[in-house]
């Protein structure tokens, strides 16, 4: 189990399990958090207050609307096998929608492997990419913009 400042009150968090077992899960936390200093990632690390990301990932500065929310802490457990894996995301991705929508954002804002990008063009879903590719942990991530369809069907 791991946490951090961003593990507030009011964040949410998904988790696709089976039998038990986290297959894969995340934390959304609305753009317009506060706690102490902190706000959301993007807009901590476009403030310098993160050394693990660089001040220059967003292409504008970081939104801070009701309606936006931030996707961080995304996972997919190791172990999930590569004939698993797409639609272990897909479903991480359909329950993140739903609790977004839930929540009242129609943008889910978040840093996600660059491969990721072209997997979310594949599921129909309408990401912006927003921000130059970077380097954390040794993965290439980028910044997008999930824009959710007001239509649940």
């Amino acid at each position: 189990m791991e946490y951090d400042q961003y593990d507030t009150p009011a964040s949410r968090w998904i988790a696709v399990h089976e039998g038990g077992r986290v297959l894969a899960g995340l934390r959304l936390t609305p753009t317009t958090a506060q706690c102490g200093v902190y706000s959301d990632m993007i807009r901590d690390a476009q403030r310098g207050l993160l050394d693990a990301l660089p001040s220059n990932l967003l292409n504008y500065e970081a939104p801070v609307a009701s309606h936006i929310w931030e996707a961080s802490r995304v996972f997919i457990a190791n172990d999930v096998s590569e004939d698993r894996r797409a639609r272990v995301q897909s479903s991480l991705v359909t329950e993140m929608t739903k609790a977004a929508r839930t929540l009242g954002a129609s943008q889910i804002i978040g840093l996600m492997p660059s491969q990721w990008a072209r997997w979310t063009e594949y599921l129909g879903l309408d990401v912006e990419v927003v921000g130059l590719e970077i380097e954390v942990d040794d993965v290439l991530n980028k910044v997008g913009v999930l824009k959710l369809a007001l239509n649940l069907h």
